[in-house]
């Protein structure tokens, strides 16, 4: 290639997956999913097809450490990280828990909930304390965390029906409970919507121009992809971001790898694949691997134009975005 071409075309199109929806439950919880009482958010659950496997400590509260104030719950909590025991004192405000004539306490052994009862000694509800870690303010970060250990999806109808049956799910939970019984495993799971984005450049020169440039656009552009291969794209893109080889074999090095899931992005020439992952309704829980740090928003770009020797419309991104 001439030292002067710099950009592959005067213009771009790349294949972006935005999450528009996420869901956390503890993995132990999978099989009461059905029983929830609000359908609509059954509904969304059905609409998530990619999940994510992660860790982090076990909470448990101290039952006789429990007092109330008008404004909030305050208990002490214990957990542990790489066998060290650690003690923390929480407090709840009380409007996330119910009217201020409420009353509470500890669950019976392994004190993982916190009861809500009426004025009349009536349970009205349970909180779990494990789906509240990350947006504890005073609680170590190290102990909100989620370390991603595994990325999958499920396609049959939602990434809940891919959990019930999958022998990698009991292998690693077979694994935390021998090496790691500290720790606890959650789902975290994803509904992502998806859309072809067209970015032009003043650069010059460029591979190629005019007529055939235009035509490849259009391509491009006219393409629809199919959701079993949008899910696979994402899926891909992940793991190989992630690095997850523990419990992923496969996508570890994608896109390098000789993949059938990226024939329709070369025969249509897109320039990337861009991935956002974020935690906006659950609290802005931060999600790390061994490779990455920990962020309530990770971006993924699969660069296909860097891989080719050409210049990218993402240049001004760090490197450490990248898969």
């Amino acid at each position: 290639m001439s030292p002067t071409i710099r950009f592959k075309y005067p213009f771009e199109c790349f294949l972006e997956f935005q999450s528009v929806d996420r869901f956390l439950y503890r993995v132990s919880d999978l099989y009461d999913l059905d029983q929830y009482p609000d359908k609509k958010i059954l509904e969304r659950l059905d609409n998530c097809h990619i999940y994510i496997l992660g860790k982090r400590p076990r909470l448990s509260a101290i039952p006789d450490s429990i007092r109330a104030t008008s404004d909030a719950i305050l208990f002490d909590i214990t957990y542990k990280i790489a066998g060290i025991s650690q003690k923390e004192t929480i407090e709840i405000p009380r409007q996330i828990l119910g009217p201020e004539d409420y009353t509470f306490q500890i669950s019976p052994y392994p004190h993982r909930e916190l009861i809500s009862l009426d004025k009349n000694g009536s349970i009205v509800s349970y909180t779990l304390l494990a789906n509240l870690a990350h947006v504890i303010p005073n609680l170590q970060q190290e102990a909100k965390d989620l370390e991603v250990i595994y990325v999958g999806k499920g396609l049959r109808r939602s990434a809940q029906d891919r959990l019930e049956n999958h022998a990698t799910l009991q292998r690693i939970l077979a694994d935390v409970n021998s090496n790691d019984p500290d720790s606890e495993i959650f789902s975290l799971v994803y509904a992502f919507n998806y859309r072809k984005v067209f970015m032009k450049h003043d650069k010059q020169p460029c591979r190629i121009s005019g007529d055939l440039a235009e035509k490849k656009m259009k391509q491009a552009l006219n393409y629809k992809m199919p959701l079993n291969e949008r899910i696979s794209l994402i899926e891909a893109s992940c793991i190989s971001y992630f690095r997850t080889e523990k419990y992923n074999t496969h996508y570890l090095s994608f896109p390098s790898d000789n993949n059938k899931i990226l024939n329709p992005v070369y025969e249509n020439d897109f320039s990337a694949i861009v991935v956002q992952l974020d935690q906006e309704n659950i609290g802005d829980l931060r999600i790390f691997s061994k490779t990455n740090k920990a962020r309530s928003t990770h971006y993924i770009i699969v660069d296909f134009r860097k891989n080719e020797g050409f210049l990218s419309i993402f240049d001004a991104i760090p490197q450490s975005y990248r898969a």
